[in-house]
């Protein structure tokens, strides 16, 4: 927070990065964009496997994977209000599987290798600390699992963050393998979004 904020009053200080609500997530060509049930085909997501939605927003994957997977979906999201937006959806839906926790520190409430798939959509851009939020993906992801990072190219396209917020696909592929990760699959899901499928260090080398 800079001097000069506080002359604007509080307001609208810093509420440009989060002021995600859950119906701004949820415009049609966002959705379109995002195809999270073909998105998920696509990352061989399958009916016997555990998916953590890290920042899961409104829930367009967390409510989609539960369509597909008999097994637990983890809905993680530092928004309480997008938190109960999933609940009641998913209780309008009859679905039972997913379990949303709120992130309050540095730490994912997820535990050890429970997750088959991690998806961190359009989410890693906003993280400050990003080893130490990396360090817990591998933490909660099965040694066999696979993590799936969504971003905005990083250049000017129709929809999106400004050029200077965003992650391009170099830029996380260098931050995944320098944290042990390696590339499994790279696709583009539209002209604005892409997606890079890592793979976690193997276990040995977590010593």
């Amino acid at each position: 927070m800079t001097e000069s904020n506080h002359h604007h009053g509080h307001h609208h200080a810093h509420h440009h990065v989060h002021q995600h609500t859950p119906e701004r997530l949820e415009q049609p060509e966002r959705v379109r964009e995002l195809n999270p049930a073909g998105t998920l085909e696509r990352l061989n997501f399958n009916p016997n496997e555990v998916l953590c939605d890290i920042g899961a927003g409104s829930g367009l994957f967390t409510l989609a994977a539960a369509r597909i997977s008999q097994q637990t979906v983890y809905a993680i999201d530092i928004n309480p209000r997008m938190l109960e937006a999933i609940e009641a959806k998913a209780a309008a839906a009859g679905i039972q599987t997913i379990e949303t926790r709120l992130v309050s520190d540095d730490t994912l409430p997820v535990p050890d290798h429970a997750a088959d798939l991690a998806l961190v959509a359009t989410v890693l851009h906003e993280i400050p600390d990003k080893p130490s939020f990396i360090s817990e993906i591998r933490r909660l992801l099965k040694p066999s699992g696979r993590l799936a990072v969504i971003e905005f190219h990083a250049a000017e396209t129709p929809m999106g963050p400004p050029v200077s917020e965003r992650l391009g696909s170099e830029e996380v592929t260098a931050l995944m393998i320098s944290q042990g990760f390696k590339p499994l699959d790279q696709f583009d899901l539209s002209r604005n979004l892409y997606c890079l499928v890592f793979s976690p260090p193997a276990a040995a080398a977590s010593v």
